[in-house]
């Protein structure tokens, strides 16, 4: 009887010792560095956002699988297309692009009054809210996202 469980307990006490490698901390979008709008029509639109993450832990965390709908000053523009994927580096604080495709019918009906009344203003207000996949390790986490900006462009 001793015998079978000791297997057991080994691997127990080496499934403690691994999670206790695995500490979490939140990444922190630090800054909106940039906003830039490549292209703009009725058929769609494409942004580069450049942010500034904070990575905290002890490994690097790749994100991926973007599922954010994005809102200009409260009217929404439509889903985002995001393909690239973003890696951050262990123990990092660096600056990161991310290239945004919109497409949606009407998408100029929808945005326009919200760029004419920053045209006015000089200044829009960025909403992304969805989810991302990110992971680290061989483990994966869906993340919600709710992350507002204001920007000038």
């Amino acid at each position: 009887m001793k015998l079978k469980i000791y297997p057991y307990l080994i691997f127990m006490c080496c499934l403690c010792m691994l999670a206790g490698c695995l500490s979490y901390e939140d990444v922190q979008i630090v800054r909106v560095v940039n906003t830039d709008v490549k292209s703009f029509s009725a058929q769609g639109a494409e942004v580069v956002v450049t942010l500034q993450i904070s990575n905290p832990n002890n490994y690097k965390i790749t994100i991926s699988n973007f599922n954010l709908d994005i809102f200009l000053n409260g009217a929404k523009l439509g889903k985002a297309d995001i393909t690239n994927k973003i890696v951050l580096p262990k123990k990092s604080n660096e600056v990161h692009s991310i290239t945004m495709k919109l497409k949606k019918k009407g998408l100029a009906a929808t945005a326009m009054p919200a760029m004419l009344s920053a045209a006015m203003g000089g200044r829009m207000q960025l909403r992304a809210k969805g989810t991302i996949k990110a992971k680290a390790k061989m483990i994966s986490k869906k993340v919600p996202i709710d992350f507002t900006e204001n920007i000038s462009l």
